[in-house]
């Protein structure tokens, strides 16, 4: 990955997150739930970059025809 700007790169290990989940769950849900948000984001904004690529590659190869209204 490439960053526009200086950037830190943390890393958190299985057993570290583990022990973290055993001595405060409401912050490792916390940051679980952080985590699930992005990625919803991320998958949602990958949708509509996809519909849109196939809506107007069908519509350019006239495989799509609007209407048009009276």
């Amino acid at each position: 990955a490439m960053t526009k700007d200086p950037a830190v790169l943390l890393c958190l290990s299985q057993q570290d997150f583990s022990l973290y989940m055993e001595k405060d769950p409401l912050g490792a849900a916390k940051f679980l739930a952080g985590i699930l948000t992005e990625l919803n984001s991320r998958i949602r904004h990958a949708d509509e970059m996809l519909r849109d690529t196939i809506y107007w590659a069908m519509r350019s190869g006239g495989h799509l025809m609007l209407r048009e209204h009276d």
